[in-house]
């Protein structure tokens, strides 16, 4: 973001945003709706950064937390036009091998989960819907594969850590 950002009021009252590549693009476009809900997300994963900055239990993925959340700040660069697909897709590697690490100390699942056994867990279970929601997203803009693969391993991720929470 530039460093003299100010938000223009007003400029988007009649249906049009701007984005790095695109003057007047209409709000309804499928690029912003997969930004928006990018932007739900990580403010999701801030609530739960906060909870487990909290929880001697979750401590330790907090940061990772942070992590996420600037790679989803790239992942809206690349769909607003940045030129990210090397970093995104670097990301993912480094996410998939922390899903294998935490693969392998997580129980084999017998049944399904239904999530609620505790207002953590249940909130990670939310975030990781809410993370399938945004991938659905960048998928219908038929563009930006790499960054709904990222989204993918996300929802795995948070997957393993809501059965961590319990």
């Amino acid at each position: 973001m530039p460093k003299n950002f100010k938000p223009k009021q007003g400029s988007g009252d009649k249906g049009f945003t701007d984005t790095l590549e695109i003057k007047k693009i209409k709000k309804i476009d499928p690029k912003i709706n997969a930004l928006a809900s990018i932007d739900e997300l990580s403010c999701l994963l801030g609530l739960l950064k906060v909870r487990f900055k909290k929880s001697p239990k979750l401590k330790a993925h907090a940061s990772e937390f942070e992590k996420i959340q600037n790679n989803l700040f790239v992942l809206s660069g690349a769909i607003a036009g940045m030129d990210c697909l090397k970093e995104i897709k670097a990301e993912t590697k480094n996410l998939e091998k922390t899903i294998n690490k935490l693969s392998k100390k997580t129980p084999k699942l017998e049944k399904f989960i239904v999530s609620g056994k505790s207002e953590t867990e249940a909130l990670i279970h939310l975030a990781r819907a809410k993370t399938r929601i945004a991938e659905i997203t960048v998928w219908q803009t038929q563009k930006f594969e790499t960054s709904a693969i990222f989204l993918n391993r996300l929802s795995d991720y948070l997957f393993i850590i809501a059965i961590k929470a319990l």
